[in-house]
């Protein structure tokens, strides 16, 4: 027997299917963030391009993990604070600096030169926690 649906039920499927991929995808963003929160590492990034993708702008950055190269990207709508060429600090998490974030509020001082090859546990200037951690939660 075949299961015929009529366009109404077709339609809320569709809805309910969109909402909850939605959820999956909202979810395990979240997850990554905690894992970044609670194995946290600290590097150097810096602001290379601009793509836009979808009437939205990222800006790409790099930064460096045991002196290999990562690439990752943020949304313009992150924050009014992203040129390129910048460096700020970037929170990665502890066995995965795959699961980065650049923390667009963060310039890195031009004292700061020199960065370890596996990053800082702590960054090496007073930054606010609680901060980084909202900016997380609400990205």
């Amino acid at each position: 027997m075949k299961l015929k649906l009529s366009e109404t039920q077709q339609y809320i499927l569709g809805i309910l299917g969109i909402i909850l991929l939605g959820t999956f995808i909202q979810i395990n963003k979240q997850k990554s963030f905690n894992r970044i929160l609670n194995n946290s590492r600290y590097t150097i990034g810096k602001t290379t391009k601009i793509n836009s993708y979808k009437k939205r702008n990222y800006f790409h950055y790099e930064y460096y993990f045991e002196n290999l190269k990562k690439e990752a990207g943020i949304s313009e709508y992150s924050s009014n604070n992203l040129f390129i060429g910048k460096r700020y600090f970037v929170v990665f998490e502890e066995g995965n600096p795959e699961n980065s974030m650049l923390i667009p509020f963060l310039f890195v001082p031009d004292s700061i030169t020199k960065v370890p090859a596996e990053g800082w546990s702590e960054p090496p200037i007073p930054i606010d926690k609680n901060r980084i951690k909202n900016f997380l939660e609400n990205y």
